[in-house]
């Protein structure tokens, strides 16, 4: 039924491009808007810097203008703010003139429906998924949306978990590298001091000061290692959930 076939081809799309977030929204919601019938679609990922207050950012769009989708959007803004605040969905049947327009050949026209789902992952938003129409979805249509958006909060995280994963690795590989040449530029300290008869107590503090110095640095080593492990081992349990799911 249209249901199923819906099902199967979006979960195709989304399972396909898993670890590669940008194509995957931009193929899904190109496909999702042509197979709902409605006339515009955006997909908002959330961004969470650490530095910086989250974010909106627009990775996948249909007939959106270039200038909204180009735009870091607070997520205490408008009906985006409102998805953000209340994690649920929001369904709105008279937009104000002007919130999106719609470009055709004949013009631009502006749509009153509008329809948020938010993107959750354990009652955590991941992001938002952004549709407009001349016509208010149907009921049945909104139900394929609900459960597209359960399997796209799981993908989402596979490939955020997976780009955690690379920074800790590097991290790790940087970590040792300073290790090892700490080591090695202290031995050869230790080696000129003892060359040139430097007295034994000063050689023994500075091999306690090395060896201060190497524990700390291994300790870090070893916090690197730790976060790794417990990233695979929830990167492996999503994966396997995930699979499942589009299975």
């Amino acid at each position: 039924n249209w249901y199923n076939k819906g099902m199967t081809m979006i979960m195709d799309i989304i399972s396909k491009n898993s670890r590669d977030l940008n194509t995957m929204a931009t193929q899904f919601i190109n496909v999702l808007v042509d197979y709902l019938g409605v006339n515009v679609g955006a997909f908002y990922i959330l961004n969470k810097p650490e530095r910086e207050a989250p974010h909106f950012e627009m990775i996948g769009s249909f007939a959106m203008s270039d200038i909204r989708s180009k735009m870091s959007i607070p997520v205490d803004e408008g009906y985006l703010g409102v998805c953000y605040k209340e994690k649920q969905k929001l369904i709105v049947d008279n937009l104000p003139k002007g919130y999106i327009e719609y470009k055709s050949g004949l013009g631009h026209t502006c749509l009153k429906n509008l329809i948020l789902i938010p993107i959750l992952l354990d009652s955590e938003l991941k992001g938002t998924i952004e549709l407009a129409s001349f016509e208010m979805l149907p009921e049945y249509k909104i139900s394929l949306l609900d459960k597209l958006a359960d399997n796209l909060a799981s993908s989402i995280e596979i490939v955020q978990m997976n780009s955690r994963m690379k920074k800790v690795v590097d991290q790790l590989h940087e970590h040792m590298e300073e290790m090892n040449s700490q080591k090695e530029e202290m031995m050869q300290n230790l080696e000129e001091m003892k060359a040139t008869h430097e007295e034994s107590e000063r050689i023994r503090q500075t091999q306690a000061e090395m060896e201060s110095k190497l524990a700390a640095q291994d300790e870090i080593i070893r916090k690197d290692e730790e976060e790794l492990k417990v990233l695979r081992e929830k990167y492996n349990a999503l994966l396997d959930k995930f699979n499942k799911a589009v299975g």
